[in-house]
């Protein structure tokens, strides 16, 4: 293998549903979708983004059950383990608590390649994972400057303000519903009543019981919009790959990113190609699918060492 091994996974998602990042501002009601401060030309706006960080959360967690299924593994009786797997932010079980070796580590990454990956806290020590996970940028003209060259063409023309929408949705209060009414006390609804009534009277409608009905709204990225997806592994390992794409295959299982994706929001259609980086040029080769068997059977041949490692219980 060569000592310096670049390879790129890259494409484009196309969004089959309305896409919600949420951000931490609202207006109202109404939650706005992240955004970053992005030059645009001479300007600068602040734009909205699909976070690369959330996307590697996506990812680590798709290769992290990935790995466990390949091991039928049963429930992690210790936290610190499954921080490490799932966050990349707790201790792991060593010979001390306080300190790992460079063969300890060397070991944890060959047993649990999704933290050699995505890196996390051992010990004393900061694993620094081998992926690098790019923002999704969308394909429009507002993002030019950041987006290769082979994007630009589909880019002009296209404006990122009708590309974004405002959604609202309603909140029922079930209390009103004639059907769930039957279901409560003859009582207690009747006093439940009364006391709208006084509400309501007294001009305090809007605070007429914890569940009454209500607008709330999400501003989204429409259907169609479409954005480029980039992943770098830097010098994988054959099983580090094979991780890899066990997580990718979970992830086109049920390719949902951003917020309120249980409620039709949130799926994308991937379509990745691979690459070897050479300088400033690359070579495409076929998608290395197959690794993820070898990865699989090799967690497989060492099941009980993982388990131990991870505090498990079978």
């Amino acid at each position: 293998m060569p000592k310096r091994r670049l390879i790129e996974i890259r494409g484009v998602a196309t969004a089959m549903e309305p896409i919600h990042h949420g951000g931490d501002k609202t207006g109202g009601n109404m939650t706005e979708f992240r955004r970053q401060k992005i030059g645009h030309g001479e300007n600068a706006a602040y734009l909205p983004v699909v976070s690369g960080n959330s996307i590697a959360g996506i990812m680590r967690d798709n290769c992290a059950w990935w790995s466990l299924d390949q091991i039928d593994f049963g429930t992690f009786t210790d936290l610190r383990p499954f921080d490490l797997l799932t966050s990349g932010g707790a201790l792991v079980k060593t010979k001390s608590d306080k300190y790992i070796n460079t063969t300890e580590e060397r070991r944890l990454r060959e047993l649990l390649p999704v933290i050699s990956l995505f890196g996390g806290s051992v010990g004393n020590r900061m694993l620094e994972g081998r992926i690098d996970v790019d923002d999704w940028l969308l394909i429009c003209q507002e993002y030019l400057d950041r987006l290769d060259p082979e994007y630009h063409d589909e880019a002009r023309g296209v404006t990122i303000y009708d590309q974004m929408d405002e959604l609202n949705f309603i909140r029922r209060d079930d209390k009103k519903s004639r059907e769930w009414q039957d279901a409560i006390d003859p009582d207690t609804l009747a006093q439940w009543q009364r006391e709208q009534a006084d509400r309501s009277e007294n001009e305090e409608a809007e605070r007429a019981g914890g569940a009454t009905s209500m607008i709330f709204g999400r501003e989204v990225l429409i259907a169609g919009t479409r954005f480029t997806v980039r992943f770098v592994l830097r010098n994988p390992s054959d099983l580090e790959l094979g991780c890899f794409f066990g997580g990718l295959g979970y992830f086109y299982a049920r390719p949902k990113i951003g917020g309120i994706n249980s409620r039709a929001h949130g799926r994308v259609r991937l379509q990745l190609q691979q690459y070897q980086i050479t300088g400033p040029g690359r070579v495409e080769h076929p998608l290395a699918v197959e690794t993820a068997e070898a990865a699989s059977a090799y967690l497989r041949e060492n099941r009980d060492e993982i388990v131990q490692l991870l505090g498990g219980e079978a």
